[in-house]
């Protein structure tokens, strides 16, 4: 049995992505361009999903007494440049493993490993790797990609300098495999804004030689594609991959002037907080409340860019606007945003809750127990930090607005943890509106998928414009405060 895991916490520095990129031929924007970055949603430059993963795995001790056979990938949420990755065990046996990568005490990446004692000495030596199936592939993406790839000894050095090691631990082999799925995601497809979501390796052959593609899946809806291939080596030798990735698309550009003034006058000289309020149906909303008469302030994550774009907007038509840069689903951040922000306590008339986590599109069939409370919990965090938030935040009689989608009544397959989150929201706002009655509420159920990863609600087909639906939004919220009513649920897009 190998020693036990002990890997102490690492960073990456944009000069060893640097290196990772030369090492890899992956030049992905979202990791080799500053500029590029900083106008994502992530606000910085990535770190390689492949180049966390290989730093983990070459500090693995006595691995190059094992064979990697199995491997299980699982790409929950980016690495940022600068910040600290923390490695935990979750499970040692004698012949598999299981490794979580955490940045600021979040799991980013998941880590199943199953290992064979190395009977024969594994081949090291440094090959081309012959890629079979291109073609076809290629016609599917309308690009062009590689029939071989190699990585040479200039390359390997800048490796060991980007993953700060002295020696490699894994097989050659095995890495050059793992690198070219970097730069097929990176720079063949998806390519240009991709992310990792899913690696699987089976049954790496002892003696590789080359893969060969098999099939790839596209899933236009959520940008999300799936490959499929086979692993070649001497002889009868053969084993498996599956790569999952998704491409971001361009946040909607909402526009001031896309949006009129209606007759009301009862969002006139009120102060309002959109909770993720950056890009999407938030902006929509933050301008539609600026041009019906009231100061917005707005929350972002990551991208201030966007965020500054809506407020310079805002203020364009004479409205005030501050900007706050907010993680609502770290607890710690948003306790420390109310200490420090005392100013702000009891000062809105209207607070909309619409920060949300990205989709996981997974059937409930596909979890357990423990993977569907992790991702279940994130998004509950961050729902709840944002209500309780709220509650501080605003005056007494207020209003909180949240966002919601028309899952919590008409459910569709794959959206098990969103519709359960969701539902379970709008049972708390009801439960706290009758407990407490401070304050009233509205719950807004948006049609179908209303998120940034599709960038196009959808439901029945239709395609609806984000200023259209919030337009319809405030609307259906003006006749609300007007007739004093203190709860209101509305389905929107039907």
């Amino acid at each position: 049995m190998m020693a036990t895991l002990v890997i102490s916490p690492f960073k990456f520095t944009p000069q060893q992505l640097d290196l990772f990129a030369q090492a890899s031929a992956d030049y992905n924007k979202l990791h080799a361009d500053e500029v590029f970055a900083s106008k994502s949603i992530f606000g910085t430059r990535v770190v390689f999903g492949i180049a966390t993963l290989l730093k983990v795995l070459n500090e693995i001790p006595d691995i190059q007494n094992y064979r990697i056979y199995r491997l299980k990938v699982e790409f929950k949420k980016p690495l940022l440049v600068g910040e600290t990755a923390v490695v935990e065990v979750i499970d040692q046996q004698a012949n598999s493993m299981k490794i979580v990568v955490l940045q600021s005490n979040e799991v980013i990446l998941k880590i199943s490993i199953d290992f064979s004692v190395v009977q024969a000495s594994m081949s090291d030596n440094l090959i081309t790797m012959n890629i079979v199936g291109t073609s076809a592939i290629d016609q599917m993406i309308g690009r062009s990609s590689v029939s071989t790839y190699a990585v040479d000894a200039n390359q390997w050095t800048a490796l060991k300098a980007a993953l700060q090691i002295k020696t490699f631990t894994l097989n050659r082999h095995q890495m050059q495999l793992l690198l070219w799925t970097s730069y097929f995601v990176g720079m063949v497809y998806p390519g240009e804004d991709a992310l990792y979501s899913q690696l699987e390796i089976g049954e790496f052959p002892a003696q590789f030689s080359g893969i060969e593609l098999k099939n790839l899946v596209k899933d236009e809806r959520f940008s999300l594609s799936t490959l499929t291939g086979m692993l070649t080596g001497a002889g009868d030798q053969s084993g498996s991959f599956k790569i999952k990735s998704m491409h971001l698309k361009k946040p909607l550009k909402v526009n001031a002037l896309d949006i009129k003034k209606f007759s009301t006058t009862i969002f006139e000289n009120k102060k309002c907080l959109i909770l993720g309020g950056s890009r999407g149906f938030g902006a929509a909303v933050a301008l539609q409340f600026a041009i019906q008469g009231s100061d917005v302030d707005l929350t972002y994550a990551r991208n201030q860019e966007s965020a500054l774009e809506i407020q310079k907007q805002i203020q364009d038509v004479s409205r005030n606007s501050n900007i706050f840069s907010l993680d609502l689903a770290m607890t710690s951040n948003v306790n420390q945003f109310a200490e420090s922000h005392s100013e702000l306590q009891q000062s809105y008339d209207m607070i909309v809750l619409n920060a949300m986590t990205l989709i996981q599109k997974k059937n409930f069939v596909q979890y357990d127990t423990n993977s569907f409370m992790e991702k279940f919990n994130l998004d509950l965090t961050l729902n709840l930090n944002s209500f309780f938030l709220a509650k501080k935040l605003l005056k007494p009689n207020g209003h909180i607005v949240y966002v919601s989608s028309v899952y919590v009544d008409s459910a569709e397959s794959g959206f098990s943890v969103y519709t359960a989150l969701k539902s379970a929201v709008e049972v708390l706002i009801h439960a706290d509106q009758n407990e407490s009655r401070n304050f009233s509420y509205s719950i807004f159920r948006l049609p179908k998928m209303l998120t940034d990863q599709t960038n196009s609600p959808l439901i029945s087909g239709t395609i609806y414009k984000t200023t259209d639906l919030s337009f319809a939004f405030v609307d259906h919220l003006s006749r609300q405060m007007k007739n004093l009513q203190a709860f209101q649920i509305t389905r929107l897009g039907d």
